[in-house]
């Protein structure tokens, strides 16, 4: 009897592949590289960001209103204080005013030897703090107006003694009182 003869089992012997676990750190190197080159945006998964309903912003109408009941520059002499024009003040707008002054005053001895101070009060005789007032310069406000309110600003002038005696045969100067309402907050 013959017998069939078995298969011989082939045996091979593989090389050990060093490269198996070279290739996975480069594979991964390679996949985070392209990572963060292809997506630049990626950051924005980390960043949270939420909106929030429209800003809203109020606003009123200043509106200011003047108007002299009384009085005029009065004519001085070196040495003389004297009371000049006075002023209503009006707050007609619907936000509460600060109200500041600004005084500016003609060319001449006469104009810069006068001192223009401001008082402010609920009444013609004003009696509230006086504010004086140098020309070209802004006063600190003298007179805060809820809306609706009305507050009276009297004017005072003062001649120096030191005026020049060239100044009394100079025309009378041109004085300007600009009066400011600004919001308050």
């Amino acid at each position: 009897m013959i017998r069939p003869s078995r298969p011989a089992r082939l045996t091979v012997s593989r090389p050990t592949d060093r490269r198996n676990g070279a290739d996975a750190v480069v594979v991964t190197v390679a996949l985070l590289i392209a990572a963060v080159i292809a997506v630049p945006g990626s950051m924005a998964a980390w960043v949270e960001t939420e909106q929030t309903g429209a800003l809203v912003v109020s606003t009123g109408t200043a509106d200011l209103h003047i108007a002299q009941v009384g009085g005029g520059v009065p004519r001085l002499s070196p040495g003389q204080t004297s009371s000049g024009p006075v002023y209503v003040l009006e707050n007609a707008g619907d936000v509460p005013l600060e109200v500041t002054a600004g005084v500016s005053v003609g060319d001449g001895a006469l104009g810069s030897a006068t001192t223009v101070t401001l008082g402010s009060g609920g009444s013609e005789d004003c009696g509230g703090a006086a504010v004086s007032v140098s020309p070209g310069v802004s006063s600190p406000p003298f007179a805060r107006l809820d809306p609706g309110e009305t507050t009276y600003m009297c004017t005072t002038f003062s001649l120096a003694t030191t005026t020049p005696d060239a100044a009394q045969y100079e025309a009378e100067p041109a004085f300007t009182i600009t009066m400011t309402g600004v919001q308050v907050r």
